[in-house]
């Protein structure tokens, strides 16, 4: 007021002239604010849009076949190996294998050139001989030729292990895929008929639940989740002995449902807390992210867990096209070529 007023104004009346002219910009500064969240929830909203069409995007080109490399059933054998140019051996790991190639991860990739010939040496199979097909952020694309002289070795191995890990896992794989049909019904439908929201499901922030340790969080939908799906998935894996645990967990690594067995005979609880597994809690495990963020068909591992292994199997959950997480169910094994002590190795399947 003292800076508004002058020679011919006075402060008193300066002051209701000061006054409207500050009620006017609080009304400017307003109507900026709600513009601000107007374009915030819009870029929001395109945001979702975006990463929709990119997840549809991605599995549309996964499953069109292209090149050698996509004409060929893929498995992701995640394992070590060994990669060998003509001076030196580099250890790797496997990502996929398939009869035609492979996508090896090393932790240099400087020594390598496209087109430069490779040894590829996986577990228990004999030196396959090949050449690099590119170099990408995911690691080294090797093609191979298994009908080749120099590959007759190692062709007949390579086929009976890929062979033999499809058809152990096509039970289990189909037994997964059903669960995760009947979840994606149940939140599909709770969506269309106003139980649940999308932006309840798709939230990707959890209120933290007080004094538990390792942390733990409620999910905005969890009462729905608890009524809805819970007791679906609890049954199913009570009727089935076979099952370790059966869990839904959304994309961000979220618990939000599990029915544990720790015993063959015991009855199941969904949600009670498990040794390995929390509801609430987010995942942190390399694996464990992978399966939850996971948009190809299916996903799985071994696991030893409590002296026995465990094949973890999950596919994917999507609500109105888009992804929002997994249903994973780990079965215990008792024979076949899973039962290693490696619990680092497994497969992806892609149709």
């Amino acid at each position: 007021v003292a800076e508004f007023a002058n020679d011919s104004i006075s402060p008193i009346a300066a002051a209701p002239l000061v006054r409207h002219r500050l009620g006017r910009l609080g009304s400017f500064t307003a109507q900026a604010a709600g513009a601000a969240r107007r374009l915030a929830d819009d870029a929001q909203h395109m945001a979702e849009l975006v990463e929709t069409l990119v997840e549809q995007l991605t599995i549309i080109v996964r499953e069109t076949p292209v090149g050698d490399r996509r004409s060929a059933r893929r498995l992701a054998f995640h394992a070590a190996c060994t990669l060998a140019t003509a001076t030196r051996s580099y250890p790797a790991r496997t990502i996929d294998v398939s009869l035609n190639g492979a996508l090896v991860s090393v932790g240099e990739a400087r020594p390598f050139l496209p087109g430069q010939p490779i040894r590829l040496t996986l577990p228990e199979v004999p030196a396959i001989m090949g050449s690099i097909a590119g170099i990408s952020g995911q690691g080294i694309h090797i093609v191979f030729d298994l009908g080749h002289s120099v590959n007759r070795d190692a062709a007949g191995p390579l086929m009976r292990m890929l062979r033999a890990l499809q058809r152990h896992d096509e039970t289990l794989v189909a037994r997964t895929d059903g669960l995760a049909r009947e979840i994606r019904t149940a939140l599909e439908r709770g969506v269309a008929e106003g139980s649940i929201s999308q932006a309840a499901m798709h939230a990707h922030e959890y209120e933290p639940i007080p004094e538990t340790e390792p942390p733990r969080y409620f999910h905005p939908a969890a009462e729905f989740l608890a009524e809805q799906i819970a007791p679906f998935v609890g049954g199913m894996a009570d009727r089935a002995p076979d099952i370790g645990y059966a869990a839904v967990i959304d994309r961000s690594g979220f618990v939000a449902i599990l029915a544990e067995r720790r015993d063959m005979h015991e009855h199941v609880e969904p949600g009670r807390d498990g040794e390995r597994l929390h509801v609430g809690m987010i995942r942190q495990d390399p694996q464990g992210r992978r399966h939850a963020r996971n948009l190809r068909p299916y996903l799985a591992h071994n696991l030893r867990a409590r002296g026995a292994i465990l094949r973890v199997v999950s596919a994917p959950i999507f609500i109105g096209g888009r992804h929002w997480g997994c249903a994973e169910i780990a079965f215990r094994l008792r024979d076949g070529p899973d039962a290693t002590n490696d619990q680092e190795i497994g497969m992806l399947f892609e149709k």
